[in-house]
């Protein structure tokens, strides 16, 4: 959980920082867009399933370690960077290390806990998330406009160091074995053919395409949440990342909370639930996304708790549900192809089209072209309500391991 806080922290940070560093570099919208979201998802696609497929065969323990200490070396160099080029490769690599984490770190909860309990386990990992998140923007936003935008990244990236030396000290849980032994021979070895025995799974192709949907919008509104109080909102910089900090814990806590305590029931008595939470959730967040961009102010800044809650309450369910239709030895797979999609078009193309549409709408809207691009985004939810909606209605216990 804490090595997840410090990987939402070093994606974060620099979604907060991106005022003083488009100042300083006298960067576009796009410019700043490419950096917060494709030159980081480039990276972290190419690594991430040969990380993964690594970590399906090696000590898990000991790569979180290493990819910690990377990412956070990653981090340090950005705040060192004295051109626009070297801010992309430090991001680029922040990317590479952070690929590896996620389908590792589920792998490693698949073996610990059991199918009606992962959800909820998912949902402590992501905790982490609103530590790292809230963190990134209250922190983050103060650190910046008292220190300068290269301390605040320094600072970001000096527990990681300690915090890999720590995690060396737990012990490599045993791996799951698949049912048996004729399971395990015919199980796919080659990247390829494991590939096409995931994406035979119509469920698995629906939940992951409707999961890169959501995050191509989430992700977006979240990166641009800081600039966008600073420029529609009326926010100062380190006022508008004190109110995103607090909206990321109270939103995180509450949708985690959602999750282990009144959907939990749901959730472990009929896998459908996985599905259908997460729709309703995604919902939740197309309002309230919606409300705020379009009648920007102090007051309608408040429903941003509402789309955090709804996001937080939307990934656990389908992370576990993804890992629930993979083979034991294919999870980290599984989960990695997924966060590969979301980092490319979610990390990737987010931020990245919301610069785009900020740059081509500024001639009509001003300071307001941010919010608008961003408005025009969302409306993209519906389509992923609707194919989770249809993947619970198809759905059988017999898929479902």
């Amino acid at each position: 959980m804490l090595i997840y806080a410090l990987s939402v922290l070093d994606r974060y940070i620099v979604a907060t920082l991106v005022e003083p560093i488009k100042a300083e570099f006298g960067l576009s919208d796009g410019q700043i867009g490419f950096l917060t979201g494709m030159a980081y998802a480039v990276a972290y696609a190419v690594c991430g399933i040969p990380i993964a497929r690594l970590a399906d065969r090696t000590v898990r323990i000991r790569l979180i370690s290493i990819l910690l200490a990377f990412w956070s070396a990653m981090t340090a160099a950005a705040g060192a960077a004295t051109a626009y080029w070297q801010l992309v490769l430090a991001r680029a690599g922040v990317g590479a290390g952070e690929s590896g984490l996620v389908p590792t770190a589920h792998s490693l909860i698949a073996d610990l806990f059991k199918p009606e309990h992962r959800a909820s386990a998912i949902g402590v990992f992501t905790f982490g998330g609103v530590i790292g998140g809230s963190t990134a923007f209250y922190v983050g936003g103060w650190m910046a406009e008292t220190y300068g935008w290269r301390v605040t990244l320094f600072a970001a990236a000096a527990p990681g160091f300690l915090l890999a030396l720590l995690f060396l000290l737990i012990k490599e849980p045993p791996r799951e074995t698949l049912a048996d032994e004729q399971t395990a021979a015919n199980a796919p070895r080659a990247l390829l053919p494991a590939l096409g025995a995931l994406f035979a799974s119509r469920q698995y192709t629906r939940t992951v395409v409707a999961f890169a949907i959501f995050a191509f919008v989430s992700i977006a509104v979240f990166y641009w949440a800081p600039a966008f109080m600073v420029r529609s909102g009326g926010f100062g910089l380190a006022e508008a990342g004190r109110f995103l900090g607090v909206a990321a814990v109270f939103g995180g806590v509450g949708g985690i909370l959602f999750l282990t305590t009144l959907a939990s029931r749901l959730l472990r008595n009929d896998v459908r639930y996985h599905l259908w939470i997460p729709s309703a959730m995604i919902g939740v967040f197309f309002c309230s996304a919606l409300l705020v961009l379009l009648t920007p102010s102090p007051t309608t800044a408040y429903l941003l708790f509402l789309a955090e809650f709804a996001a937080y309450a939307t990934a656990p369910p389908l992370f576990a549900y993804i890992l629930s239709l993979a083979r034991p030895d294919q999870r980290a797979l599984a989960a990695s192809v997924n966060v590969v999609l979301l980092s490319i078009v979610g990390i990737g193309f987010g931020p990245q089209a919301a610069g785009w549409m900020s740059d081509a709408l500024r001639p009509l809207f001003e300071q307001q072209s941010l919010a608008y691009g961003l408005a025009i985004l969302c409306l993209s939810c519906p389509v992923a309500i609707m194919l989770l909606i249809y993947n619970g209605f198809r759905e059988t216990r017999a898929e479902v391991s």
